[in-house]
């Protein structure tokens, strides 16, 4: 059983959380096409692209039964969806979500993140220990910005890097790799309804794809949730210049070219149009997302 009103559910998800990125060269990315041939090579292709339709009941019946625990040393948080048990854990994540970063670092210093923000052009108070999305050049914040909205916790306030994403960022471009799983599966867990102020339906597309994976024969029901996903319209958002933001267009690290493709095909579904569904189209959607734009 739903445990929400299917008519206003923006009461348990969160309309731009965990969205599906935009990676696809156009005459609009004029100068964000080498920042998304990086993101295409990078372990991260599969989690930013990876578009499964949502199951309003699936996510539901996770969420109404999971629960934290450590067993054998492992934290694993375990549900119950459509009936199944299903446990997560970060090798879990790491597993369907193909992130390749098993004994990678959780998190970096502020000194070293620092000087990886300052190598990009970074213009703000380097004392701070948040970054100013706004005070990158436009490659760098649609980085930030992609990073912010398909795989950090944050429901909103995407103007801020926290240490935990200015790490994963650091960690990500200079290639001494960075533990998304631990971030991932850290965020679930803080956002468990014993412990969290205000829980809500987090990494739908996720859940859904290790649901999908993980558990055989689920019942699919007719009401779906239509992710938003990123259009082409973010680059013209990301060329918004800040009376603070860097002149210089800094380049890709020479880290950054090194990088090979770890996930073979590197285009991306261009996110203009409606999600693909993995399984046949439901009978009804219902949709707090529909004749949204969003960047």
């Amino acid at each position: 059983m739903v445990n929400c009103d299917i008519n206003n559910l923006d009461d348990k998800f969160s309309t731009y959380h965990n969205l599906t990125s935009y990676l696809v060269k156009g005459n609009k990315s004029e100068g964000f096409d080498d920042m998304i041939d990086f993101l295409c090579r990078s372990k991260l292709h599969f989690a930013l692209t990876v578009n499964p339709t949502i199951y309003i009941s699936h996510m539901a019946d996770f969420w109404n039964s999971a629960s934290y625990s450590i067993e054998h040393g492992i934290p694993q948080i375990k549900a119950k969806v459509d009936g199944k048990d299903i446990t997560v854990t970060e090798a879990t994540l790491r597993k369907y979500l193909r992130l390749q970063d098993e004994g990678a670092a959780n998190s970096y210093t502020k000194d070293e993140y620092m000087r990886t923000f300052v190598s990009i052009g970074y213009t703000g108070n380097q004392q701070d220990y948040t970054i100013e999305k706004a005070l990158l050049g436009p490659p760098w914040k649609y980085l930030c910005h992609t990073l912010f909205q398909c795989i950090s916790q944050k429901r909103s306030g995407w103007l801020q890097l926290s240490s935990g994403l200015a790490s994963a960022v650091h960690g990500l471009v200079t290639a001494q790799n960075i533990n998304f799983s631990h971030l991932i599966f850290e965020g679930l867990r803080y956002n468990l309804p014993e412990g969290a102020k205000q829980s809500f339906y987090m990494y739908p597309i996720f859940l859904q794809e290790i649901f999908n994976r993980e558990l055989k024969d689920l019942s699919k029901t007719a009401i779906i949730y239509m992710i938003v996903s990123h259009k082409n319209n973010i680059f013209k958002s990301m060329r918004t210049v800040s009376k603070n933001s860097s002149e210089v267009n800094v380049p890709l690290l020479p880290t950054m070219l090194n990088i090979q493709s770890i996930q073979g095909n590197s285009s991306a579904v261009p996110a203009d149009t409606d999600p693909t569904p993995s399984t046949s189209k439901p009978e009804r959607t219902t949709s707090a997302s529909i004749d949204r734009t969003h960047v």
